[in-house]
């Protein structure tokens, strides 16, 4: 006897009960995706803000003063060598329109000096900005000579403000990476030596006064594409305290590079449509993460920090 042929075909109501099992599995799962997804998205952004204020008193005690001498158009490249050149760590993962950053070619690397073997006098990221040393004297480099893929950089140490203990040219090659050469350097007897994101030296400027040979470049790698992006505002006002007020405001989610409670009008300039409510750098469910300046780090709804507001103001921004 010949065995019967089956149809082995899905029916069309077994596929609609398929169908129908799939999509209530779907909407199941889904709310529970999205709730991880913002999680680790809250999470990372806690972590960025965080090493923000760990590399914010790491500067502050590299520079033997107990004020941090950062400048508003260059703290992100201040501080990215206490970040291990992380670029990434200034973006956070919910923002869609970050802000165009500060970084330069040179970013990531830094100056450190000494007076003599030994002795120890500051550290100088190697930007153009210019600060108040701990004798009262501006230290820092100023830029000059500027074309199409290089500058020049005039150091002043601190010392007698003449700008011209070290002269630098930077370079973008055509390879992407970064080219320092050295132009001339004062013969004082000062010790400089050019140092990479982790501290260790590349090269050592000058030894006991001899300089280094005239016009020898190093080539550095470098990921940085300038001008970077942020999604994150710093209060320099905090920053640059010499004794904060525990609990102020460091760093938070912010549209622009600087968080000035004196000038931002936070309603004015960054509010969403009313019919959304809240302000465009709420970005975790209508919340803002900050790091205040003992180095903790707290999500809050906008309005609760909004400098424009009395009590905000007082507690989170101003001695």
């Amino acid at each position: 006897m010949r065995a019967s042929k089956r149809n082995h075909a899905f029916s069309i109501v077994e596929l609609m009960v398929v169908i129908g099992i799939i999509s209530v599995l779907i909407a199941m799962f889904l709310p529970s995706m999205a709730r991880v997804r913002n999680e680790a998205r809250l999470a990372t952004c806690t972590n960025n803000l965080r090493l923000i204020g760990m590399a914010t008193t790491h500067f502050r005690t590299d520079q033997n003063t107990a004020a941090v001498a950062l400048q508003p158009s260059a703290w992100q490249t201040i501080l990215l060598p206490y970040l291990g050149n992380e670029v990434k760590v200034y973006l956070c993962p919910e923002d869609d329109t970050p802000y165009a950053g500060g970084l330069t070619q040179s970013s990531g690397y830094f100056i450190k000096v000494y007076t003599g073997p030994g002795q120890y006098w500051c550290t100088l990221p190697l930007y153009a900005y210019e600060e108040v040393g701990q004798n009262g004297l501006t230290r820092g480099f100023r830029k000059s000579n500027v074309t199409a893929n290089s500058y020049d950089l005039a150091m002043e140490d601190g010392a007698n403000d003449t700008w011209n203990d070290l002269g630098l040219r930077i370079t973008t090659l055509p390879s992407g990476q970064v080219e320092v050469k050295y132009i001339y350097q004062n013969t004082g007897g000062w010790i400089y030596t050019l140092l990479d994101s982790s501290g260790q030296s590349i090269e050592p400027l000058t030894a006991m006064g001899y300089p280094y040979p005239n016009s020898t470049p190093i080539g550095l790698s470098s990921n940085i594409t300038p001008p970077g992006a942020g999604s994150y505002g710093i209060n320099i006002q905090v920053a640059n305290s010499v004794i904060p007020r525990p609990g102020m405001i460091l760093a938070m989610d912010y549209p622009v590079a600087v968080a000035d409670p004196d000038n931002d009008q936070w309603t004015t300039n960054w509010a969403r449509p009313s019919s959304v409510g809240g302000f465009i750098f709420a970005r975790h469910i209508n919340q803002v993460n900050v790091v205040l300046n003992d180095g903790s780090v707290e999500c809050r709804y906008a309005n609760e920090l909004d400098p424009t507001q009395t009590a905000p103001r007082s507690k989170y921004w101003f001695q």
